[in-house]
């Protein structure tokens, strides 16, 4: 039923409140007793652009932050543990929206989130932290208020296993639920529209996709790595995923168990040459190689894929985010080891990777 009124409808965010002002010569037809719905489905058309997460188990399809939106399959993050080592998913709705319900899952007999601290943002690039919501039993967040935002993260505080050595964290089954943030001054005709959340026009064939900074547990130059100077009194060079925003930090150590930090602006390791008794290094756009011969100074060199394939190549041991059981590795002609839990010199911790980079004894 409709009625036709002149009165001004006064509204927040678009959304019409219970008391009218009238006022002459402005007339407006609106059903009466209806509001607007905000309680429908968000629609991510293109989740392979739209979400991201900040880590991720591995570059395998099964593992990838769009299948937060699926029911079989699962994000996954990388097995580790450590004070500062914090997981997000990421989602970029493309437009101001207001979020009044979320529902988040995890397949059963894995590790999932219990807790999760929903951070916003309404540009993509700054974020503020959020309200922290508990995961109730039919996989609602139980948040106090609607959330407004162009992209939120869901960030993962608690889990629900207390086993953070075997099983990695996972998500699925994720749904929103609200609609497009209403402008008094711009209020949409027509609310599918809005909720198709189309882009913006791009050539034929090209979607928009917002940057990402995904971290992938298995890919060598972005996580966790190193590698031994056999020639030189074993020094080891490792990177690892820090507390940096924009960096992965980079340390070496040239007396057992006392470590030493590198540039900023080294990123990854590559390898040892035994041939040409160096260690060489690159930065994180990787544009620029490095080399050393004793860890102390750097020097600016050529490096092509020629050398790789030289006798006494020894590339970078990767340190994938994979269980305690998976992780042994060693590095050749030397007692230089590696597991889940650090690095070990014949035998003894000289390293624990979650309170790097202190002597842990």
């Amino acid at each position: 039923m409709f009625v036709t009124t002149s009165c001004l409808i006064p509204q927040i965010d678009g959304y019409p409140t219970s008391k009218t002002s009238c006022s002459v010569g402005h007339r407006l037809d609106i059903p009466l007793y209806e509001k607007p719905i905000c309680e429908r489905q968000i629609l991510i058309p293109y989740p392979d652009c739209q979400i991201q997460s900040n880590m991720v188990l591995s570059s395998a399809p099964e593992h990838a932050a769009a299948n937060i939106l699926s029911e079989t399959l699962a994000w996954s993050a990388p097995i580790r543990t450590g004070p500062k080592w914090e997981i997000y998913v990421q989602i970029d709705f493309r437009t101001i929206m207001r979020i009044t319900r979320i529902f988040l899952g995890f397949p059963q007999t894995s590790r999932g989130p219990s807790k999760i601290r929903i951070d916003t943002s309404k540009n993509t690039n700054t974020f503020m932290k959020g309200e922290t919501a508990i995961i109730r039993y039919d996989k609602k967040l139980l948040i106090k208020e609607s959330i407004v935002a162009r992209s939120i993260r869901l960030v993962v505080v608690e889990t629900n296993d207390a086993t953070p050595t075997l099983k990695a964290i996972s998500i699925n089954s994720v749904k929103f639920y609200g609609c497009p943030l209403y402008s008094p001054y711009n209020i949409s005709e027509n609310l599918e529209a809005r909720m198709s959340l189309k882009g913006p026009e791009r050539k034929k064939g090209v979607e928009w996709c917002a940057s990402s900074q995904e971290i992938t547990s298995d890919d060598p130059r972005q996580y966790r790595q190193f590698a031994v100077d056999t020639l030189h009194e074993n020094i080891i060079y490792l990177c690892d995923v820090g507390e940096y925003k924009d960096a992965q930090p980079c340390w070496l150590s040239i007396i057992q168990g006392r470590w030493k930090a590198l540039p900023l602006y080294i990123h990854s390791i590559l390898g040892f040459s035994l041939e040409k008794g160096r260690m060489y290094l690159l930065d994180k756009d990787a544009q620029v190689y490095f080399s050393s011969v004793d860890g102390i100074r750097l020097e600016i060199s050529r490096f092509d894929n020629l050398t790789m394939l030289l006798p006494g190549w020894i590339p970078a041991v990767s340190v994938p985010g994979l269980s305690i059981n998976q992780l042994n590795f060693a590095w050749p002609d030397s007692t230089i080891t590696a597991n889940f839990y650090g690095l070990q010199q014949n035998g003894n911790n000289i390293l624990n990777w979650q309170s790097c980079c202190i002597n842990p004894n």
